[in-house]
């Protein structure tokens, strides 16, 4: 247990990188931003979004016929679409296109300013909040003071991943009037330090699944790079002792004990209004009867086909249960078997990418959660029924360890060998045998437990926020 700290961050102007806000989806990493942003503004901190970000609208020709504050108004409201607009899979080709064609002036920019980014500061007023942060996504609009314009921060780094130019990129927190930068995942980055101040650069590393996973989108030898300049920054955080125990394993750094890092545990992502307002509700996406949930983007890692054949193997279908999966289908051969084996089965629904009101009923209403994933940096999802309450049965790999430790009473927690079929199996057929009635009172105390949990992990995480901003 962390000891509160004292330290007061009133008035003071941090930063955070906001890559993972800027993709399609909001978990994982997203929720983890979020939360950083939240529990800052909390401690009267001013929050910085630093974006790759600019006007889309306003061309060189324009800027010197329309006045600054027409500038400024424009500006803002062309960062805040783009992060409110979910990515098009059509567009995505197109911008890669054109961020080619853009590449040579990119870099010889970056080699005139020496390294250096350059940035524009825009502040928030209330009218942004309301007309843009009126939606799940952007909810966190509302903790910030301004927004942080890096045009290209995020391809720079890139590149510097990529050795595909020389010299770290650098930020000049002097310039954009910031304390602390808190890069939210790991970045080939760096800031320049003064004698005269105490700036910091803290980097979040969340997993290593890009190198221990064939089929992961990020290149290997970029995020080796990544996190081979993350740890050097002037603090690291790691959300589990096994992404820690993982990643020096993978640099050989011998020493865990290193004074400049520390284990930063997620916050349960489930938002308590929703879950109140899931209460209300009797049912929502068609589901009548006991289900069991997964919950999580559908990649082959999370081991979805081998649940789907323990499920159909054991006695919950023929006991009226449904396998319930809400997470995002991709366009890829993984998730089109998925499908295949599914199209069969009345049981089992595939609810694709399900809005927060849906998934807070989802946890609510569900008569077990289940993860059977191969490798995690954490598990957020998996937090979020553990601290429901829910019979949660979890493969037994060492992140899942670790959120077991976590709670003193965790009997409604299973650990499963992940490969072990029979086991899954008779886990599962127990559920119905030990079932519990999902009625009003059922979901009362689970909303209650959850309420309870998420103020401790909400307390530690601040804290450890703090004391690691402090020291």
């Amino acid at each position: 247990m962390t000891i509160e700290s004292a330290y007061s961050l009133k008035g003071m102007n941090i930063g955070i990188t906001a890559l993972d806000l800027e993709q399609t989806e909001h978990r994982g990493i997203a929720q983890v931003t979020k939360n950083i942003i939240s529990a800052l503004s909390s401690e009267q901190a001013n929050i910085f979004l630093i974006t790759n970000y600019s006007s889309s609208r306003i061309k060189k020709n324009n800027s010197r016929s329309i006045s600054r504050t027409a500038i400024t108004e424009i500006t803002i409201s062309d960062i805040l679409e783009q992060l409110k607009e979910t990515q098009d899979c059509k567009n995505i080709y197109i911008k890669k296109i054109l961020l080619y064609f853009k590449l040579p002036k990119i870099i010889l920019n970056y080699y005139l300013r020496l390294g250096r980014l350059s940035s524009n500061i825009y502040l928030l007023n209330s009218h942004h909040k309301s007309i843009h942060g009126n939606s799940d996504r952007m909810n966190y609009i509302k903790h910030l003071k301004g927004i942080i314009s890096f045009p290209n921060i995020f391809n720079i780094c890139r590149l510097k991943s990529r050795r595909l130019i020389i010299g770290t990129p650098k930020i000049d927190l002097r310039k954009c009037n910031l304390d602390i930068i808190i890069s939210a995942s790991p970045l080939s980055l760096k800031i320049i330090k003064y004698k005269s101040n105490n700036h910091k650069l803290i980097q979040i590393i969340h997993d290593a699944i890009p190198l221990l996973y064939n089929k992961h989108p990020d290149h290997p030898v970029q995020f080796y790079n990544r996190l081979k300049e993350a740890i050097n920054a002037d603090k690291v955080l790691y959300v589990s002792q096994s992404t820690k125990e993982i990643i020096h394993n993978i640099l050989e750094k011998k020493d865990l004990s290193n004074k400049n890092s520390d284990i930063i545990n997620p916050i349960p992502s489930l938002s308590e209004d929703y879950l109140k307002k899931a209460n209300l509700l009797k049912f929502k996406l068609d589901i009548k009867s006991n289900f069991i949930l997964f919950n999580s983007s559908i990649v082959s890692r999370k081991n979805l086909d081998n649940l789907i054949y323990n499920f159909l193997s054991s006695r919950l279908p023929e006991n009226d249960y449904k396998l319930c999966v809400a997470g995002k289908m991709h366009n890829n051969e993984y998730c089109k078997y998925i499908k295949k084996i599914s199209e069969s089965y009345n049981s089992i629904k595939l609810l694709g990418y399900v809005s927060e009101i849906d998934k807070a009923w989802l946890y609510l209403n569900a008569t077990a959660f289940v993860s059977p994933s191969a490798t995690e940096g954490f598990g957020i999802p998996a937090l979020d029924a553990c601290c429901l309450g829910i019979p949660t049965l979890l493969s037994n790999i060492p992140s899942h360890a670790e959120i077991y430790k976590k709670f003193k009473i965790n009997k409604h927690i299973t650990l499963i060998p992940t490969d072990d079929n029979d086991e899954w199996i008779t886990n599962m057929d127990l559920l119905h045998k030990n079932q519990t009635q999902i009625d009003e009172n059922e979901k009362l105390s689970r909303l209650n437990l959850y309420q309870g949990n998420h103020k401790l992990f909400s307390k530690q995480f601040k804290n450890i926020l703090k004391n690691t901003i402090k020291n």
